[in-house]
Parts: structure tokens; C-alpha cells; sequence
């Protein structure tokens, strides 16, 4: 499908995003070893996921100016809710051999263990 409103880039990394006047108007990203910036002619979306997108606005000046300063980057758009709030929800594997057989299509321990004791 030709689309001459739709760019897309593939292996590429976004480096910050692009604003004039506090507007989000397109990325900086780097492809190839080199830099490159894409402008929209009337909205950007950010997708980054619940790390990268606020990785991204902050990179790019829009967050806590405080915390930004820190890290010597000036702020664009002071922003104090940028990364705040997010919470890390640690899933952990355990691979276990038990000693009984599990049935098959049995996901979880609880459901290898059919609510019988060891």
C-alpha cells in the first residue's frame, strides 16, 4: 500500500524527540551510524512503551526541570509527572523437576499439583 503520509524506518533508535515553541513537531533518531531527524507536517505519537516514552521526553527537555538540570538537560517543558508513577512489576521464572508428573497442558504449579500434597 502506497501511503505518502506514513514514513516508516526500521532499524533505527530514537534519540529525542524534535520541539519548537514546546510542540512536538518529529525524532531525531540514528540509523546506520548517523543521524537523522523526521518532521511531521501535523502530529507526532509517541509509543515507546512505560519505559521508553518517558526515556524519550525527558532525553528531549519535558519532565521535572529540576531532576532534567541534574543531568544536564535543559528543560523544554517543565513537566514534574514525567516518569513518576511508574512501578516495576518483577515477574520471576522458577523452572522446579517435581515429583509427580504434571498433566498435560498444565501451566502454573498449582495446576501441576491438582491440589494434592507432597
Amino acid at each position: 500500500m502506497n501511503r505518502p503520509n506514513l514514513t516508516v524506518v526500521t532499524r533505527a533508535t530514537t534519540r529525542k524527540l524534535i520541539l519548537k515553541s514546546g510542540r512536538c513537531v518529529g525524532v531525531e533518531y540514528s540509523e546506520g551510524g548517523r543521524i537523522e531527524r523526521a518532521e511531521a507536517s501535523s502530529e507526532v505519537i509517541l509509543s515507546a512503551g512505560a519505559f521508553g516514552s518517558p526515556k524519550l521526553l525527558m532525553l528531549s527537555g519535558i519532565g521535572n526541570a529540576g531532576d532534567l538540570g541534574k543531568f544536564g538537560i535543559k528543560a523544554e517543558v517543565d513537566l514534574p509527572g514525567v516518569g513518576r508513577n511508574l512501578q516495576d512489576h518483577l515477574l520471576t521464572f522458577i523452572i522446579h523437576e517435581g515429583k509427580v508428573r504434571a498433566p498435560a497442558g498444565a501451566m502454573a504449579l498449582s495446576e501441576r499439583l491438582g491440589g494434592r500434597k507432597l
